[in-house]
C-alpha cells in the first residue's frame, strides 16, 4: 500500500475519536480496499482516472478518453454520493480531481489534501494545464500541504486557506515502544567502527534469512555489518540507482556494509539496478526484497536511511526512519532539508554518488555521532509525525471550514 494510502487509512481511524464516519471513493478494488474491509472502514468502488498525464506512457494516446471516462461516470457518481447525505470531501492527492468535481456538483465544501510535486517528481502534466489546476484549488474550502516545500513549489498562486500539517506515520505510544530500551554502545568490527544493531524490539525471523548479512569474522560468527537501507517506489526519480553507485564506491574501502530495497515499481529500472549488482559482483551485499507489507523488521535491522528522491514532497519513509532512530542520509532537494536537519538528525548532501558516498562513510566511521543522530530524528518523529497530532491538526481544519 502506497505512502498516501497509509496515511488516509490512519487518518480515518483516528477521526472516528471525533465522531466523525468517512466513506472512501475508491477507482478500483485492491490492497486499500482490503485495510479498508478490515477496518470496518465503508467505501464505494467508482472507476473514475486521474487528471495528469505524462507523455512518456505507452498509453498516452488514450487519455483524453479516460478523461472523457470521468464525465461520463460522474452523474452516477454524484446520485451515489447524494445519497449518502454528507457534509464535506476530502480528496487525498492532487492528481485526482473527483472530488473537487463531486463537491462543485453538490454544492459541498472541499479539502485538498497535497502531497506531491507532480510535474517536478514524475515529469507528469495537468490536464487542461496549471490554470485549470489553480481555479479548481481555489474552489476548495481549504488546501493541506504536507510540506513547506510544496506550499512555495506547488501552492504559491493559490488563493484558498493553505495548512501545513506533516504526516503521521504511528501512533506516539508506538514511537515510545520502539525507544523503550536505550542503544547500546557502538563496538568495533572488523574494519574498525560500527554499530550494533538490536536497539528496538522486533521479531526478525521472518526476514532474517533474507537480509542477513553474507560476511562472516573469525571464530565463524556474524561479523557487525552496517546497513543502509532505501525504501519506496522503484523509479528513476527515485534514484535507487545513485543509492548503488554510491555503494558501489563504499565496498572498495569497506567490506561487512549492505544494502537493501524495499519496494516495487518500474520493471525495467529495477533490472537495471539488478544488472548493476550482477556486473559489480555486489550480489550477496545488496538486497532489492521489492514490496514488503511490514516493514518494521527491515527498519529495525538498518542503521541508516538513504533518502535520494528528487522533489519529495515530504518522504513518509524519512519520517518512518527517524521514528525508528535511524539517521537519514538525504538529498537536498524537495521537502527533505524540512525533515533531515544537516548534523543534527542525519546528514545531507548534494550532487552526485561520490557525495553521497562521503556521507554515508562519515555515518561509519562516526558511530557515536550517527547514534545521537538518531536519537533526535527519534525525537522530532515524536513532536511532529504522530498521528494523533496528525488527526488533531486536520480535525481542526475539518472543523473550521
Amino acid at each position: 500500500m502506497m505512502g498516501a494510502n497509509r496515511s488516509l487509512l490512519g487518518l480515518i481511524r483516528g477521526l472516528r475519536e471525533y465522531a466523525v464516519e468517512c466513506v472512501v471513493l475508491c477507482p478500483k478494488k485492491g490492497d486499500f480496499t482490503e485495510a479498508l474491509e478490515a477496518e470496518n472502514i465503508k467505501y464505494l468502488v467508482a472507476p473514475f482516472t486521474n487528471w495528469v498525464y505524462t507523455k512518456v506512457s505507452p498509453n498516452y494516446y488514450l487519455f483524453p478518453l479516460r478523461i472523457l471516462q470521468n464525465y461520463i461516470v460522474l452523474p452516477r457518481f454524484v446520485k451515489q454520493v447524494a445519497a449518502l447525505n454528507i457534509d464535506l470531501i476530502y480528496t487525498n492527492s492532487s492528481v485526482t480531481a473527483v472530488g473537487a468535481y463531486l463537491a462543485h456538483r453538490l454544492e459541498k465544501k472541499h479539502i485538498w489534501h497535497i502531497r506531491e510535486f507532480v510535474r517536478t517528481h514524475y515529469k507528469t502534466s495537468y490536464v487542461f494545464g496549471r490554470k485549470n489546476f489553480v481555479k479548481w484549488m481555489n474552489r476548495s474550502a481549504a488546501v493541506v500541504s504536507i510540506s513547506q516545500a510544496l506550499i512555495d513549489g506547488v501552492l504559491l498562486d493559490v488563493s484558498s486557506p493553505k495548512y501545513l500539517i506533516y504526516n503521521g506515520v504511528m501512533s506516539r505510544e508506538e514511537m515510545k515502544q520502539l525507544n523503550a530500551s536505550p542503544p547500546p554502545s557502538p563496538s568495533r568490527n572488523e574494519f574498525g567502527t560500527g554499530f550494533q544493531r538490536g536497539r528496538f524490539s522486533a521479531s526478525q525471523k521472518t526476514l532474517g534469512e533474507r537480509i542477513s548479512p553474507s560476511g562472516r569474522g573469525q571464530g565463524g560468527g556474524l561479523a557487525p555489518t552496517f546497513t543502509f537501507l532505501n525504501v519506496g517506489l522503484i523509479h528513476p526519480m527515485k534514484q535507487q540507482m545513485q543509492a548503488l553507485k554510491a555503494f558501489h564506491l563504499l565496498t572498495e574501502k569497506y567490506d561487512n556494509i549492505r544494502l537493501i530495497f524495499v519496494g516495487k515499481g518500474r520493471r525495467i529500472y529495477t533490472e537495471k539496478m539488478r544488472q548493476f549488482c550482477k556486473k559489480n559482483n555486489l550480489e550477496n551485499k545488496v538486497q532489492i526484497l521489492g514490496y514488503v507489507p511490514n516493514p518494521s523488521e527491515i527498519y529495525a535491522q538498518s542503521d541508516a536511511l538513504l533518502m535520494c528522491s528528487l522533489h519529495e514532497g515530504m518522504g513518509r519513509v524519512t519520517a518512518e526512519a527517524m521514528a525508528y532512530g535511524l539517521p537519514v542520509i538525504g538529498l537536498r532537494s524537495g521537502a527533505t532539508p524540512e525533515l533531515v536537519q544537516h548534523g543534527e538528525n542525519g546528514l545531507i548532501y548534494e550532487g552526485d554518488e561520490r557525495n553521497l558516498m562521503s556521507q554515508m562513510e562519515y555515518l561509519i566511521s562516526h558511530p557515536n555521532e550517527a547514534l545521537k543522530m538518531g536519537q533526535q530524528g527519534h525525537k522530532m518523529a515524536l513532536s511532529k509525525f504522530t498521528t494523533e497530532r496528525y488527526v488533531e491538526e486536520v480535525w481542526h481544519v475539518i472543523s473550521a471550514t
